[in-house]
């Protein structure tokens, strides 16, 4: 199956949680071996092979789940690479998802946009930065995301998006070195983006 032919993807009447061709395609992949090439996303009905994660990618991420469930604890889910459901057409896996709790953990459903507190990419290198603030922000923006970070690890900063619009987020922030930041939907979780991109970029 092509990544872009899915018959109608996204269509009227679309049932993303029960698409026969998803579906499928998720029980097959539950007995694959573990590989670079088995983990995908859907974007505006595309299937999108996410590229594999680098040492410096998966220590980020580490870093930033970890400093969020020690200042949040109970108050909030801190999902890793985790599938969210955006709309009939979209269900990306971010690199942190930071969600409401809710009393099932998620277990029924995937997180929907009302779930979310804020959503991070983690990009290290020249393509993912470029993926990520043009096609991933874009989508996040126009499915009314409130914020999104992307914590470029080439030039040692985070971006945060704020303010939603049909064409990309109106506020967006560069921060680096002790610059404070912290979700709107979650004030207390105050962090530093030298503490978020950690040793490369407290300078």
């Amino acid at each position: 199956m092509s990544s872009r032919d899915f018959g109608g993807f996204g269509g009227e009447g679309f049932d993303f949680e029960h698409r026969p061709e998803v579906d499928a395609w998720l029980r097959d992949r539950a007995t694959d071996a573990p590989t670079a090439a088995t983990r995908f996303e859907w974007l505006d009905g595309d299937q999108v092979a996410l590229p594999p994660v680098t040492a410096a990618h998966a220590a980020c991420t580490n870093r930033l789940a970890a400093l969020f469930q020690e200042v949040l604890g109970a108050t909030a889910i801190v999902s890793v690479q985790n599938p969210v459901l955006l709309d009939e057409s979209s269900r990306p896996c971010p690199d942190v998802a930071l969600l409401v709790p809710r009393e099932d953990g998620y277990r029924e459903t995937f997180p929907t946009v009302a779930d979310i507190i804020v959503l991070v990419e983690v990009a290290d290198s020249t393509f993912g930065l470029t993926h990520t603030r043009g096609r991933k922000a874009s989508l996040y923006a126009r499915c009314g995301i409130t914020e999104c970070w992307i914590v470029d690890l080439v030039s040692a900063q985070v971006l945060v998006h704020r303010t939603p619009a049909s064409g990309g987020y109106r506020d967006i922030r560069n921060l680096r070195g002790e610059a404070m930041l912290a979700p709107v939907g979650r004030p207390e979780a105050l962090l530093s983006a030298g503490a978020v991109l950690g040793p490369a970029g407290t300078a």
